[in-house]
């Protein structure tokens, strides 16, 4: 496996959203008659994608994570997904 160089330019491009903790609560109400949004997560670093299911799961979005191409794959073919954050240079 080839590492990352920081010559290889940016990996990942992370937007800051503020601090999760002040994101709106979902009222009960609200997410009885609403979905909950999906997202796979597609990350091999282990600390980044720990962060994103940090940070989505207070998001009230349903995440999804795993470091493995082929499991993406199969997870698309068998859930239905609002989103897909993908590592490009995931090997």
């Amino acid at each position: 496996m080839r590492q990352s160089k920081l010559s290889d330019g940016p990996r990942k491009c992370l937007i800051p959203v503020g601090n999760a903790d002040s994101l709106p609560a979902v009222s009960s109400d609200e997410n009885d008659s609403m979905e909950i949004p999906r997202i796979l997560v597609a990350e091999d670093d282990p600390d980044t994608r720990e962060l994103l299911e940090i940070v989505l799961g207070r998001a009230n979005f349903r995440v999804s994570v795993t470091d493995d191409p082929i499991k993406v794959l199969e997870l698309l073919s068998t859930d239905d997904f609002d989103a897909v954050l993908l590592d490009n240079l995931m090997p």
